[in-house]
This record gives structure tokens, sequence and C-alpha cells, in this order.
């Protein structure tokens, strides 16, 4: 195994299995893992409060699973990472993509400037076939989804399934400061807290309105004499509180 130091920067890929980029950074070497909170770049289109609930139970079962050695970070990843590649030897950095406006221009910009400093590489972490992957003879997108599909499937998917063991996984003992990024549920001195109060309540809050709203549409079919059973019924209520 080479001598390297590696920031694996999760994303929205909050796992170890099926994560090309940890993969990729396993096999380097000594890896830093590392999540920023970034909502300067987003604008308009950062987290809500609900949204940062389930972030921080994500992070925190990430967390556990690399025994508790995850870095949290709050603010522009353009400031933070040549301040945090610096201060730990730090020689590559891997992620994987992300597709909205707001993440591509950003990477972009930091692939730039990132490679001054550190061998700098993305990888698909989502898609069967990225946007750029898959277009028409004339190389733009396609607008139709029945052609799209067609040309698909001629073309086996780039992506393959590599599944890292947690074991497997050399994190380098760095001395993380006393006053740091903590997974926290609300302020306290020298922490960020990624759960307000208020996304507290909105966790709490969209299971209680989406249970009222599936058992008014029951009561409704009950009222009407509509048929429906029991089971119908629970389904529904376990259905408005998983997917979301």
């Amino acid at each position: 195994m080479s001598n390297t130091r590696t920031i694996m920067w999760f994303r929205q890929d909050l796992r170890l299995q099926d994560n090309p980029a940890l993969a990729n950074a396993v096999v380097c070497g000594e890896i830093l893992p590392l999540y920023i909170l970034d909502d300067v770049n987003p604008g308009e289109w950062k987290m809500g409060a609900a949204s940062r609930w389930w972030l921080h139970e994500s992070l925190s079962s990430l967390n556990e699973s690399l025994g508790n050695k995850l870095w949290v970070l709050k603010g522009d990843p353009a400031l933070l990472l040549p301040e945090f590649i610096a201060a730990h030897a730090i020689t590559n950095i891997v992620w994987n993509r992300g597709y909205e406006p707001w993440q591509v221009n950003r990477d972009i910009q930091l692939k730039t400037n990132l490679s001054e400093l550190c061998a700098v590489d993305s990888f698909n972490g989502a898609m069967l076939w990225e946007p750029w992957t898959n277009l028409k003879g004339d190389g733009t997108p396609y607008r139709v989804f029945t052609p799209y599909y067609k040309n698909s499937i001629k073309t086996p998917p780039e992506r393959t399934i590599v599944n890292v063991k947690p074991q497997a996984i050399d994190i380098c003992e760095c001395t993380q400061p006393a006053k740091k990024t903590r997974l926290s549920r609300s302020n306290s001195a020298g922490s960020v807290a990624l759960v307000s109060s208020s996304a507290l309540a909105a966790g709490r809050g969209w299971r209680i309105c989406a249970v009222r709203k599936v058992h008014r549409r029951w009561l409704s079919k009950l009222q009407n004499r509509q048929r429906f059973s029991l089971t119908q019924y629970r389904v529904s209520i376990i259905s408005a509180l998983t997917f979301r």
C-alpha cells in the first residue's frame, strides 16, 4: 500500500457500500473521512429543517461506522479544503460527483484550485449513465425518453459496484481540535448544530402531518361506505412515514 493520505469527502453518499470514491481511497492508503456542511454555494437550494434532521441521523450512523473518526466542518469548501489539505499533509482528495447546477459549478472550480495542492479525482457514485455519456448523434441531450432508453441499453452501465469492508479502511490518526464541529442537536461552545430545534420540530411535524393526511383520506372512505381492509390502512400509514 503506497504512502498516501487521502481525503474521502462524503457528500450525498453517506455510506460505506457501493461508494466508488471510498473504494479508491482505501486502495490508495490512509484516509481522512470528511463531511462539509455547505450552506454557502447552494444559495436558495440549501437544505431545509427536515432535511437537516435526516442529515444528522445519517452522519451519526456514518460516524459510528467509521469508529467515531468522521470530520465534520461547516462553511465554503473552497476556503476550508485548502487549509485542511495543508494542515494534514494530504496527497489526494476524492469524492463522488453531484449533478445539481450549483454542485457542478462549485466542483469545476474546486478541481482547478485543489489540483495545485494535491491529486484530485471524482467518481460516478449515483448513476448508471452520467448525463454526458448518453447523447444523441449530434452530441445534444435527448428530450424524449424512449430514444434515450433505446440508446442507453445498447451500452452497458459504466458503474461497477465495489463494497468496502469497514475493517479494510485505514483511517489516519489525526487529533481533531477541541473546538471542532460536532454532530450536535443544539448550539454549544465550539460546535455547530447540524440540527436546530426547528429542524427537530419539523422532523416530528412532517410525521404528524403525514399520518393525519392518510387518516383523513381513509376516514372519508369509511364515511362514504367504501370498502377497504385494515391491512391497506396500515400499509398507507407506514408508507406515509417511510417514503419522504
